[in-house]
């Protein structure tokens, strides 16, 4: 039985909620590899079976919601050996790309960037 990887992270946090969306990768879960080698190894499959390891490359995905405690947002993580795990963490409601510039982050680009920015 492998063992698990267990870690507890705490991270500063401005806002009162976090998303965090995690990608986990793991033998049958974002790795069809190990289904392919159960499978001989074939070099010529049909097309069901290629939609199967098609579905089983795809990670395995989940979005939660953590709450703030005194300023930070507390990720617990679970590994098993060989698995890999992608985790995002942003603000509750926050899109991925601003649509706009704050005037703080404005003026801070235009000092750093000087005459360039003009």
């Amino acid at each position: 039985h492998p063992e698990t990887w267990r870690e507890t992270v705490s991270l500063p946090w401005l806002f009162a909620e976090a998303r965090v969306l995690c990608a986990r990768i793991s033998a049958g879960a974002g790795s069809a590899y190990e289904t392919w080698q159960t499978m001989g190894r074939p070099q010529n499959i049909s097309p069901n079976e290629e939609a199967a390891l098609r579905a089983l490359s795809e990670p395995a995905w989940s979005i939660t919601r953590q709450t703030a405690v005194e300023g930070r947002v507390t990720l617990s993580i679970d590994l098993l050996p060989g698995e890999v795990l992608y985790m995002e963490v942003r603000e509750l409601g926050e899109t991925a790309l601003p649509r706009s510039a704050s005037p703080h982050d404005l003026a801070a680009w235009n000092t750093g960037m000087g005459e360039k920015s003009r």
